[in-house]
């Protein structure tokens, strides 16, 4: 605490405090069963000379993985506290580097295995960021007072590793069937760039690409006249980087009136209403 030292003489600042932490932490992050296999019951209807009958059958529906561990995160943490006389203003500044190995999530599948997923652990990924936080007491007299509060929050998050498996070029191979990429984010957006919609006057092209008028254009990035991986694009971000809210409380006697603003900025989402699919 910096403002209780003997050299500190910033009369308006009543508090000034920076804190420094390391911490490390372990999630289970699954249910208690997640990583066995699991059996489902079912009944399918069997023809044959004599009629139909009802089979009851046993199959697997969840592969399991032995190999699952618990995810591992250290955190570095280094903050400020501040505060004028009488905490007029007051807030806090927040960053953080966090390191996150054998996160737990769902690995989608191939269909011909039969599972469409299965949890384990992806590598490691790193994430950034900081908070900051400020609160005021813009008016506060006898019968009425009005304070003011707003924070900013942004986080970027990036993947360092997968399942430490490389190619003959010593790097390392990333997942394209789940779109997660070394060196992007976890959530990045890996898909074709659109263009508008196919016109009527392109309908004759729209079908060299197997689309009709009123379909999405997609870019075709190598101009092969075929959609394939080759064409995808890196475009962003499924979760906001950015979050920022604004509060203001006012109390007049015994009447408080609370109006609150936030924003989540720097991410995308699929227009399902402009793709006639609202689900």
């Amino acid at each position: 605490t910096i403002s209780e030292e003997d050299f500190f003489n910033l009369s308006w600042l009543e508090l000034l405090k920076l804190r420094a932490s390391y911490g490390t932490n372990g999630n289970r992050g699954v249910e208690i069963y997640d990583a066995l296999a699991n059996l489902n019951t079912g009944k399918f209807v069997f023809i044959d000379g004599g009629g139909e009958h009802y089979v009851t059958q046993l199959y697997a529906s969840r592969m399991s993985n032995p190999g699952l561990k618990w995810e591992r995160t250290g955190a570095f943490n280094f903050g400020v506290d501040f505060s004028t006389k009488a905490g007029k203003i007051r807030g806090n500044i927040e960053m953080y580097h966090m390191v996150t190995k054998d996160l737990l999530i769902p690995r989608q599948l191939p269909d011909v295995t039969g599972y469409s997923s299965v949890f384990s652990n992806l590598g490691q990924v790193n994430n950034n960021g900081f908070e900051i936080a400020l609160n005021t007491i813009n008016i506060q007299k006898n019968n009425f007072s009005w304070l003011m509060g707003a924070s900013l929050s942004y986080n970027k998050n990036e993947i360092k590793h997968l399942y430490y498996d490389y190619d003959a070029e010593g790097n390392e191979v990333d997942d394209i069937g789940n779109k997660w990429f070394i060196g992007h984010a976890i959530d990045e957006i890996w898909d074709y760039e659109l263009d508008g919609i196919w016109q009527e006057d392109e309908v004759e092209e729209a079908h060299k690409y197997s689309r009709d008028l009123g379909d999405f254009k997609q870019v075709d990035q190598n101009g092969d006249g075929l959609y394939t991986d080759e064409d995808k694009v890196f475009q962003g971000t499924k979760s906001p980087k950015v979050r920022w809210t604004w509060r203001n409380d006012l109390t007049l006697g015994n009447f408080e009136l609370g109006i609150k603003i936030y924003s989540y900025m720097g991410y995308k989402s699929a227009n399902n209403h402009r793709r006639n699919n609202d689900v």
